[in-house]
């Protein structure tokens, strides 16, 4: 998961390395509002509204509930969490669960993030 960084034009030695883990097999999903060059070669793009970053990821972490992913009990409801980062993002729950499924799916899943999560959230 690419979060809110441009890993090509950016950050490009991790950017070489996460485009060739991609070309091995591994799943990319950037997640960036604004346009990234790294949609392109991602198996799910997601271009939430700014400012929609914390909300996005509770609704991924929501997701992986839903889709049991993860068990156990879940410390937020997931339903409501699910409907409140589609409509703060503007990103469709289906578009948000299928990310959320790439996640789950991962054998070692990694997070890449620049200032893009945190530059437009006072939290």
């Amino acid at each position: 998961v690419a979060l809110g960084v441009n890993l090509i034009d950016s950050h490009e030695v991790p950017g070489f390395f996460v485009k060739r883990v991609h070309a091995e097999g591994s799943k990319l999903v950037t997640i960036d509002p604004s346009p990234n060059p790294m949609d392109v070669l991602s198996d799910k793009a997601l271009k939430g509204k700014k400012g929609s970053d914390l909300e996005l990821v509770e609704g991924l972490h929501a997701a992986l509930y839903k889709l049991n992913y993860l068990t156990g009990d879940s410390p937020f409801d997931i339903d409501k969490s699910l409907t409140k980062a589609s409509f703060s993002s503007g990103i469709t729950e289906d578009d948000i669960l299928e990310a959320a499924a790439l996640l789950g799916k991962a054998e070692r899943p990694y997070f890449v993030y620049g200032k893009g999560i945190t530059r437009n959230n006072d939290n």
